[in-house]
């Protein structure tokens, strides 16, 4: 996070699962969520209230956590926003 305050990673589950996990600055594991493929890239937003991360499979996700409670806000298409950022 851009306070410092999480360290995201990426953790390969059970041979098949991928999940993501969150640190805080002393070690301990504060909070996780799962994701359907691995993750490319994963990137915060200058606040710290949003992680985006890009898949392999060329889908952008936008995650926020409200009471240590991660949930997906939106999902986007690389293509479809090569497209938006094309037109005039």
């Amino acid at each position: 996070r851009t306070d410092n305050s999480l360290i995201a990673c990426h953790q390969l589950h059970n041979a098949a699962q991928n999940r993501i996990i969150f640190y805080e600055r002393n070690g301990l594991r504060h909070g996780e969520f799962d994701l359907p493929t691995a993750p490319l890239f994963m990137a915060w937003n200058q606040d710290g209230s949003i992680l985006s991360i890009v898949s392999a499979g060329g889908i952008v996700d936008f995650w926020t956590c409200c009471n240590n409670h991660w949930s997906l806000k939106c999902s986007l298409s690389i293509d479809a926003l090569e497209v938006f950022w094309a037109s005039p």
